[in-house]
């Protein structure tokens, strides 16, 4: 567990402008993949078809038939998320070299795929569990269609950072619960324990992201937005908490005192316990300066992550179980 600097020796030119077109590069790869997606599930539906005709079909062919589409369905599952990944793991290279270890590297890709799996068998079963929202709600609507029409753009901007900052909100106190009651913590840390910090591995416990689910719908109760998407915010968003966890010099530069980018992120998740339990907040560090968790990260360099008692999980099982190994040396829980 040692610290990374973000700022390297290289030439200026490398330092301050390749950060920049790396950035870029990965936004384009998500606007693309997001624009893409109506393509995508037109793809996905077909292949649906594909396979529920093979099963009406019967016989050795109908059902190879079917086995080659549940195929095809399971591996363009996979592949869709991991895209994002794969550039982040590009760019990284590139601008601050290969990570410490590949063997690491190839395990955090397994457990994303893990993931990407569990959630594809329980979105169903979540999806009618937990809603976007209860039927109670919204108390209070802010609708696209109530603003000013001479804000035009600008309108559903500032509604798209409304809802954020109100969903974030919701983030900041969730994150705080995982830390502070045992068994949230329990599956918490398995995100916690990773040493090797970056966009690929960077994975949290699909009982996290659950959590996360139930805070949004609370809010989303409480407070509903409804206006235009903007396929570059939802780019933006779809790869925020990648750039979370990047080990790449790629930051907010001077807006860093307000929005979160990974040089605050990563001293959330320093092993130094003098950071321990500050820098909660995802997008805008208002929510720690109000309730005083805020510590102000260092500029060039990213600190070590880990924790000081428990391991990294060393396979599937210790990941979805949330049974990491104890640190040589450290007393037993």
């Amino acid at each position: 567990m040692t610290a990374s600097p973000i700022i390297s020796d290289r030439p200026w030119t490398l330092r301050k402008v390749a950060p920049l077109l790396g950035f870029a590069l990965i936004l384009i790869v998500a606007v693309l993949y997001e624009s893409s997606l109506d393509r995508q599930w037109a793809f996905v539906g077909a292949t649906v078809s594909f396979i529920k005709r093979g099963i009406a079909e019967g016989g050795f062919i109908g059902y190879l038939t079917a086995a080659a589409g549940l195929v095809v369905y399971g591996l363009h599952a996979i592949i869709r998320p991991l895209i994002i990944l794969g550039v982040f793991l590009l760019v990284e290279v590139l601008l601050i070299g290969p990570p410490r270890s590949w063997r690491t590297t190839l395990f955090a890709l397994c457990v994303q795929a893990t993931i990407v799996v569990v959630t594809l068998m329980t979105a169903p079963f979540l999806a009618r569990l937990l809603p976007s929202a209860l039927p109670i709600g919204p108390l209070i609507r802010l609708d696209q269609a109530d603003l000013p029409l001479w804000l035009g753009v600008a309108a559903p901007v500032m509604l798209a950072i409304a809802s954020i900052f109100a969903m974030n909100f919701a983030q900041y106190w969730v994150h705080r619960l995982q830390h502070t009651i045992p068994i949230l913590w329990r599956f918490h840390s398995v995100h916690h324990s990773i040493e090797d910090m970056d966009a690929m591995n960077s994975y949290t416990h699909p009982l996290d992201n659950l959590l996360e689910r139930v805070g949004f719908m609370l809010m989303a109760t409480l407070i509903g937005f409804n206006f235009e998407t903007l396929i570059l915010i939802v780019g933006f968003m779809s790869i925020h908490d990648r750039l979370l966890h990047t080990r790449a010099p790629i930051n907010f530069g001077p807006l860093g005192w307000l929005l979160v980018d990974n040089r605050y992120h990563f001293m959330h998740h320093s092993v130094l316990p003098q950071d321990y339990g500050r820098n909660y907040s995802a997008w805008f560090s208002v929510w720690d300066r109000m309730f005083g968790t805020y510590r102000k990260p260092h500029p060039s360099v990213l600190p070590a992550t880990g924790v000081d008692d428990i391991l990294p999980p060393r396979t599937i099982s210790q990941f979805l179980l949330a049974r990491m190994e104890r640190r040589p040396g450290t007393p037993s829980a």
